[in-house]
């Protein structure tokens, strides 16, 4: 538990200060976001992607799983509002 915790004081001592140095004020969903994305290890799900050495090399594939969490975080009905959003809200 003392992992999941010096989680949560970094997020809350160091991470969410700069964002809003850098951005400007977070709303609660950004903050959701940050949380969800810290917690959860993605490299496993990854890795049957990674590029062997044939053909070109894939684009990286971490953007999207984030977009895709932020669809479920931020509740977007689809993907194209996802799109909206990420085209329109500087934060996200």
């Amino acid at each position: 538990m003392t992992t999941l915790s010096d989680i949560f004081m970094h997020l809350q001592r160091q991470l969410f200060p700069a964002l809003e140095a850098e951005i400007g004020a977070i709303s609660l969903l950004d903050r959701q976001f940050c949380q969800v994305v810290s917690l959860i290890n993605l490299r496993p799900f990854l890795k049957p992607y990674e590029w062997v050495g044939n053909g070109c090399p894939p684009r990286a594939r971490m953007w999207l799983i984030h977009a895709f969490i932020a669809k479920s975080v931020y509740q977007f009905p689809t993907t194209g509002a996802l799109l909206v959003a990420l085209k329109g809200q500087p934060t996200l």
